[in-house]
């Protein structure tokens, strides 16, 4: 048997059971599964069932993003966006990306969640992919990131391997210069990949700005995850490994200046913190006084600003309650709308040091949106909304969600 790592807290675990035999140990699959351990087909056991730093995984993680193509891409998950001939569709419960054969062509895909790193608490993302072979001129690209940064399994040109993009210059690893099992035959699993089929992986990283990243294949055999590449960036860099850390599972293809039609198939992303999400945010408010009648119109707005600090944001505001009151001889009818087109908005921010949140209550109407919570109140009546509960909504850089409101007859004063 080769030799793995045990967790400090888990000696006596082990010992206990290695002092009842060796034989009584390698077949004691309960206690590698609650030991945070797994073997190979050979029995060989692999210290992979433990954290980005190294702690025992009890199903602590959170989820952060998670998508599972069963009827379309749906637009409230995941964005798409194509250059030239690319498209972005749905088929039999994967969704396709496709440059189709005109040249200069691409299409990705991303979550519209991002997974929020946490300073000491490593992130991770599992999904499926169904790569097109290698070929020259073309890239296929898989995991965490954007077009700045990034962390990623895929192909460029012919060869197949791990990506690592920050502030748009990348660093590719072969398979052949993998770290781990390289997934040719020859390796601890004794498996070859072949990513023109569906296969799942994963990738984890500590962050902190320069800690480990490792990639993850899983064993077909067993379903257990192999360690296939660590990048080791400790004690070896003067600069972080990516410049930002908070991002969504990504998928593209490009067929860059050729003919070819390159596709890439998912079924199903997940990306999580391996620990509970604390959330560290800023807690903010804002209120206004608005004299509303018959016709509805909007009353107080928030948006999640795109930049922040001269960068791309990928903050996300996360709402809590809205308070509302109603001062008059009639009842009042409540919306809250996300993503409405208004009229006459001007956005001021709260503070551009410290948030990402804009308000506007100068808008005179708004059309369109999607309405996503309501309420009604009584004349001379106070109601929370409550929008965490209700509806655990998050705005996403670039969203807006709308508090508007509707007199039944006459005219009332609203209070948001």
């Amino acid at each position: 048997m080769k030799n793995f790592t045990i967790p400090n807290f888990l000696a006596g675990i082990i010992i206990g059971a290695v002092i009842l035999g060796a034989g009584l140990f390698i077949g004691m699959n309960s206690l590698i599964a609650e030991a945070g351990l797994s073997q190979t087909q050979s029995g060989d056991i692999l210290d992979v069932g433990l954290s980005a730093f190294g702690g025992l995984l009890v199903d602590q993680k959170e989820p952060q993003v998670q998508i599972a193509f069963n009827y379309n891409i749906n637009s409230r998950q995941a964005s798409t966006t194509v250059v030239g001939s690319g498209t972005a569709t749905f088929s039999d419960g994967l969704a396709v990306l496709n440059t189709t054969t005109g040249a200069n062509s691409t299409s990705t895909m991303e979550s519209l969640n991002v997974i929020k790193y946490n300073a000491g608490t490593g992130a991770e993302m599992e999904g499926t992919a169904i790569f097109t072979e290698c070929t020259a001129g073309t890239t296929q690209e898989f995991g965490i990131g954007d077009n700045e940064d990034g962390i990623f399994f895929g192909c460029r040109d012919t060869d197949f391997g791990t990506i690592i993009r920050r502030s748009g210059s990348e660093t590719f690893t072969a398979t052949s210069s993998w770290t781990g099992d390289e997934m040719d035959g020859f390796g601890e699993s004794g498996q070859t990949i072949d990513i023109t089929k569906g296969n799942v992986y994963k990738i984890d990283f500590q962050y902190l700005g320069f800690g480990a990243i490792r990639y993850f294949i899983e064993e077909s055999e067993t379903g257990h995850f192999i360690l296939v590449h660590t990048e080791a960036y400790a004690n070896q860099n003067t600069e972080t490994s990516i410049r930002q850390p908070i991002l969504p599972i990504r998928m593209s293809v490009t067929n860059g200046g050729t003919s070819n039609a390159i596709t890439i198939k998912t079924g199903s992303w997940a990306g999580f913190s391996q620990g509970k999400d604390g959330f560290g945010g800023l807690a903010i408010a804002s209120s206004t006084v608005l004299n509303v009648g018959v016709t509805e119109v909007p009353v107080l707005s928030i948006r999640a600003t795109s930049t922040f600090q001269g960068q791309k944001s990928r903050i996300h505001v996360k709402l809590k309650t809205s308070p509302l009151s109603t001062d008059g001889a009639q009842s009042v009818n409540f919306f809250a709308t996300l993503n409405p087109t208004l009229t006459g908005a001007n956005f001021v921010s709260f503070d551009t040091d410290t948030s990402v949140s804009a308000f506007d209550s100068t808008a005179t109407a708004l059309s369109g949106g999607t309405v996503v919570n309501t309420l009604g109140l009584a004349k001379d009546d106070s109601k929370i909304m409550q929008i965490e509960d209700d509806i655990d909504l998050e705005l996403t850089p670039g969203d807006i969600l709308t508090i508007s409101a509707v007199s039944r007859a006459g005219t009332s004063d609203v209070s948001v």
